[in-house]
């Protein structure tokens, strides 16, 4: 697997690889990291790739997602301690 870029977000560290069949989009947000494949037929980069998949929508429900992990995380620990 080969690091292709990492893209600047103010929320995020994003980081997209490319394999054999695949790329790989690593999102990073605190301790949890959320991980996406895309076929290279999905993503051609005559068409801007990955990158053309990566819209603000597309990170608003990462955010929300991230945020749901960060609860389920919180209540996990809080269970815990109970």
């Amino acid at each position: 697997m080969r690091l292709l870029e990492v893209i600047p977000y103010k929320q995020f560290r994003i980081s997209i690889y490319s394999h054999d069949l695949h790329y790989y989009v690593e999102i990073e947000g605190g301790p949890m990291k959320q991980c996406f494949r895309f076929t290279k037929e999905l993503a051609p980069a005559d068409k801007g790739g990955v990158r053309a998949l990566l819209d603000e929508e597309f990170f608003a429900r990462t955010k929300e997602i991230f945020d749901f992990m960060h609860q389920n995380f919180k209540n996990a620990i809080e269970r815990q301690k109970s």
